[in-house]
């Protein structure tokens, strides 16, 4: 019996092993990366493979498999020595030893190019504002290229202002300081004067004046909302 069950074993051993290799070259997709990246590297086994760039920005390693290992063949991208994150609940993933790899039946299946941490390929870079909660949402965008506006409410109290004025206006950086371009109103003649401007994110100066800078509003140089040196004090957003 022992003879039988170790000619069977010995069989099932060399029915494994002789599975034929199988040759596969993998690609990754790096057109939608965010940032610059100088090395892409292909991760199996603890080791790193150099993959080669192709096209644009697609890279490749092509490999052979043995057959044994060919149904159940994990691996990653790395870029720059960060591999992909993924949360393990992708279709094209496992987690192996505490780690999310990406994994593939290289007997069905004969690898796709793929979106980095993506098991899909990439879908065509759009550039745009990507948040809904903008004025200017593209829903066709699908990389957000800081052109996202939304509206800010300047507001002025010209209560005690004892200079003759007709009309406040806003002037900053990010109208060239133009004068009356930006003049604000009083709806309901309270004194206190607004004006909706649509800004993408980021830093401002600007001051409030009135009739085309015929007067501006002084600013101190130790106020918690201004910077700059005399006489160029300005507030800041």
């Amino acid at each position: 019996m022992k003879r039988v069950l170790f000619f069977l074993g010995l069989i099932s051993a060399i029915s494994v092993y002789s599975q034929p290799p199988v040759t596969a070259t993998f690609e990754v997709d790096l057109s939608l990366y965010q940032g610059t990246y100088s090395t892409v590297e292909f991760y199996r086994g603890g080791q790193l493979y150099s993959m080669v760039n192709t096209i644009s920005n697609t890279y490749e390693y092509t490999t052979t498999v043995p057959g044994f290992q060919a149904s159940n063949y994990s691996y990653k991208f790395v870029v720059d020595g960060v591999t992909e994150t993924f949360n393990g609940t992708e279709s094209c993933v496992g987690i192996i030893a505490s780690d999310t790899l990406r994994i593939i039946n290289l007997n069905t299946t004969t690898p796709a190019i793929v979106c980095w941490e993506s098991c899909n390929a990439c879908v065509t870079a759009v550039l745009g504002c990507t948040d809904p909660t903008a004025n200017n949402y593209d829903p066709t965008s699908n990389i957000d290229d800081g052109s996202c506006e939304y509206n800010i409410t300047f507001f002025v109290d010209m209560t005690h202002v004892t200079d003759t004025y007709i009309m406040p206006e806003v002037n900053g950086d990010f109208n060239a300081w133009c004068g009356n371009c930006a003049s604000m109103t009083d709806a309901n003649n309270d004194s206190i004067w607004e004006i909706i401007i649509p800004l993408t994110t980021g830093s401002y100066i600007y001051k409030f004046s009135a009739d085309d800078w015929n007067i501006e509003e002084s600013l101190y140089e130790f106020d918690d909302c201004v910077s700059g040196n005399p006489p160029y004090i300005n507030r800041t957003l």
